[in-house]
């Protein structure tokens, strides 16, 4: 049953329902709300690039607006009900940034919004944002990279991993296979995990390069996560063929003092003569992922936006291709 009105005068309780955890993470269901009176609600980009401006989105008085306009209202009791969208960047501006959640400050993050704190007259609420940064590469890191810097969270490309020539334990009796790599500044991580107390996941989503065209077609969508809560939505049916490589809690690629890389690699140890070949030959697309909690206590899925040739927002690479490429 809804909350009664409060005491203020036109101002309505919100609410909110989650459901129990599940492993790690739990999912947010149901309707999230603040209490607030029947003024606008203004959410704040609060950050210069942004695309649309400063303000993200208004919410007025329920009933106020024409039907069918595509603006937002209250709901009928005065709730918001609850939205993981946040504001958008450019391709490659998107890297730059990752959203902490929304604030009462425009400069202060002593104050994150809470759905079920009273709040009176016109609601103003800020994004705040981690800036990923910049690491410098560590001179025990051996990758070939065009420069000695590395952006704080990356994709930074694809690799052959030869299983005798690298002396790593591969978890078994793996061969060689293909490598993603991604770029994890220790910094970052630890400001990412300082957000809700929790320490966030990484890793990839993966599938093959030829089932992400034959979903996705010519549109500008991109590679997501698998799960029933994907920044709000149920992802399951739609990217059923992708695949969610959960890389922290094993050891990490490269550990240095100031960043980790972690890898996912796609090995072909079970296949033989010309079924090899044709694997060798076949197209794998890999996307990095994050996944926190912000500052509200939503479960929340960062992607990198490769910056190469960029497929689907991932990387798309065979083996005999970046074999041909190394061997230049």
């Amino acid at each position: 049953s809804l909350p009664k009105p409060n005491d203020v005068e036109g101002s309505t309780t919100l609410h909110g329902v989650y459901a129990q955890p599940d492993e790690v993470f739990h999912s947010q269901i149901g309707t999230l709300g603040a209490v607030i009176n029947i003024d606008k609600v203004n959410f704040h980009t609060n950050n210069g690039d942004a695309l649309g401006g400063d303000i993200f989105r208004t919410y007025y008085p329920a009933g106020s607006l024409a039907s069918g306009s595509p603006l937002y209202s209250l709901n009928a009791n005065g709730t918001i009900t609850a939205f993981y969208d946040i504001p958008e960047f450019e391709y490659e501006t998107h890297n730059n940034y990752i959203f902490m959640g929304w604030y009462l400050d425009p400069d202060s993050t002593d104050r994150p919004l809470k759905w079920t704190d009273v709040y009176v007259g016109n609601v103003d609420v800020y994004a705040h944002w981690i800036e990923v940064g910049t690491v410098q590469k560590e001179a025990a890191d051996t990758k070939k990279t065009p420069t000695n810097t590395y952006l704080g969270f990356d994709l930074i490309g694809v690799q052959i991993r030869d299983k005798d020539a690298d002396g790593m334990d591969h978890y078994g009796s793996a061969g060689s296979g293909l490598r993603f790599i991604t770029v994890l500044s220790e910094a970052l991580y630890a400001k990412i995990n300082a957000i809700s107390g929790t320490a966030a996941e990484y890793g990839f989503v993966i599938a093959k390069s030829s089932k992400v065209t034959d979903n996705l077609g010519s549109s500008n969508a991109t590679m997501q996560y698998k799960g029933a809560n994907v920044n709000g939505v149920d992802t399951t049916a739609l990217y059923y063929y992708m695949s969610n490589f959960k890389c922290s809690g094993v050891t990490d690629h490269y550990e240095g003092d100031t960043y980790r890389q972690y890898t996912a690699v796609i090995t072909y140890n079970k296949a033989t003569g010309a079924e090899l070949e044709a694997l060798y030959n076949e197209r794998i697309a890999a996307r990095a992922y994050i996944r926190y909690y912000d500052a509200n206590g939503l479960l929340r899925t960062h992607y990198n936006n490769y910056t190469g040739t960029h497929f689907y927002g991932g990387c798309s690479a065979s083996f005999n291709m970046v074999k041909a490429l190394t061997s230049k």
